[in-house]
């Protein structure tokens, strides 16, 4: 049952820090909203298109409002049918048994209520008439859901997945097998891209291995069986799979380990134990992501005359480029190419941030100061916002050659890459609570992981809106920035 793929190696120049180059069967990813959406879509225009047409069919005259708030209702009792009967979720699991009886019901009781709701509000209705296209539409309905379901099946068998997991054991034999078990259960939902011996035991790959794939995105869940032998080994690599911004989740029970905050699971009839989570949902992903253009939008659009004017006098007061573009540490532990206006004398600048910028910094230009005390150097961040490499509120990224006091930020604190698990932002919520300015010590770091953490745990909409309210006063307010 293990699908199984052309291999391919993970290119070593898209690895953000000097790793093995690891090797996963390429497995295509369709989301769940890319399968459901066609059909969703297609059964839409059958239920609307029904009661339109035998309204626009009757001897009668009904006038259009008649006609849309009927083509409304029905619509609004076949989305009702469908969540009675989960069909939804019936649809992402194709070894689902009851699916046809699910659909069938769903069929029924939209005909029944609809024809109620027609024959009461439309008495003038030929029922027979009504009826029976009616009972056509709803046959419809069966059969587009039923060849879909096949379609859907078919695209399983030919590696199409809902989601790719690395499948990890206390040796690969026990991983191939935990990888078949899942596929089966999952009918091909789940497909495993790679499996391996946990990491730390005798040949298996390092924790990097791991790390990788889930930065290029290549896996979107870790799943771990067989590991009743080696449950030390797992306490001990438990912590660096808990920061990894994807599920990472248990095949069995957890008996003689330590208490953890487990989530009691199943992954089709096999018992599972979720241990880490991504920190937002889907949805939340997906709002997030919108408010971040909306708003990145509507700032460049407004600023548009500030940051034209800016560039001018930076382009006038030292030779050099207008923008300062710099490497630095996003999401999932990714790098990407900040741009921020340059503040600093050209020939000085320090592209690599071996030192970090200091109060009364000589490097820095006159007006360089002007621009970093009002922090407007950042505004065209605004457009890796756009380009997705960025958030208006998330942890501020640091550059790929930032130390504190001569070590690595990660080598300082081993927990550090747990900051990454959302993307780097404008403003964050460190930042309006005072810590701004350079790191120079282990415990300035440690604050700002900490409320980085803070802010991960606690997003909300509203939190951003406060951040972003906050970041306004203190441009003009906070003696400490430079």
């Amino acid at each position: 049952m293990l699908h199984r793929l052309p291999a391919e190696s993970l290119d070593s120049s898209l690895v953000s820090f000097a790793r093995p180059r690891a090797a996963f069967i390429l497995c295509p990813k369709l989301k769940f909203w890319e399968w459901l959406l066609p059909i969703a879509t297609a059964e839409a225009c059958l239920v609307t298109a029904f009661p339109v047409w035998l309204l626009a069919q009757s001897a009668m005259p009904h006038p259009q409002i008649r006609i849309a708030a009927a083509a409304a209702g029905s619509l609004l009792l076949w989305i009702f049918s469908v969540e009675s009967q989960k069909l939804a979720l019936a649809a992402s699991l194709p070894g689902y048994l009851g699916f046809s009886l699910a659909s069938a019901t769903s069929c029924l009781i939209w005909l029944t209520g609809l024809q109620a709701l027609l024959f009461a509000a439309y008495p003038d209705l030929p029922r027979l008439k009504s009826t029976a296209t009616g009972i056509a539409t709803a046959l419809s309905l069966f059969a587009l859901r039923s060849i879909w379901r096949i379609a859907m099946r078919k695209a399983l068998e030919r590696g199409s997945c809902l989601e790719r997991a690395i499948v990890l054991a206390a040796t690969e034999d026990e991983a191939r097998d935990a990888a078949r078990q899942v596929e089966a259960a999952t009918g091909g939902r789940t497909r495993a891209v790679a499996t391996s011996a946990l990491p730390g035991t005798a040949g298996a790959p390092s924790m990097a291995w791991v790390e990788d794939a889930v930065a290029e995105g290549i896996a979107d869940r870790i799943l771990i069986g067989g590991f009743e032998h080696f449950s030390a080994t797992l306490e001990r690599i438990l912590p660096q799979l808990a920061p990894l911004d994807v599920d990472v989740t248990m095949l069995g029970a957890t008996t003689g380990m330590k208490p953890h905050r487990f989530v009691q699971s199943r992954i089709g009839p096999l018992p599972a134990v979720q241990i880490a989570a991504p920190p937002l949902t889907p949805w939340q992903c997906r709002t997030k992501r919108a408010a971040d253009i909306t708003i990145a939008s509507l700032a460049l659009l407004l600023t548009a005359p500030l940051l034209l004017a800016i560039a001018a006098c930076v382009a006038l007061e030292s030779p050099g480029p207008v923008l300062f573009r710099q490497r630095r540490i996003g999401f999932r532990g990714n790098t990407f190419e900040v741009i921020k206006f340059r503040t600093m004398y050209c020939h000085l600048a320090d592209h690599e941030a071996r030192q970090q910028t200091e109060r009364n910094d000589p490097r820095v230009t006159r007006l360089g100061r002007v621009l970093r005390r009002l922090s407007i150097d950042e505004l065209p961040q605004l457009l890796n916002v756009l380009r997705g490499d960025m958030s208006i509120v998330g942890p501020r990224p640091h550059a790929l050659g930032m130390t504190v006091r001569g070590r690595r930020l990660e080598e300082v604190i081993d927990v550090y890459q747990v900051r990454h698990r959302v993307r780097p932002g404008v403003t964050g919520w460190a930042q309006v609570n005072g810590c701004r300015g350079e790191v120079d010590c282990d415990a300035k770091l440690q604050e700002r992981l900490a409320l980085d953490c803070d802010y991960i745990d606690r997003w909300s909409l509203a939190l951003d809106l406060w951040i972003m309210a906050r970041t306004v006063a203190i441009v003009f307010f906070d003696r400490r920035a430079y």
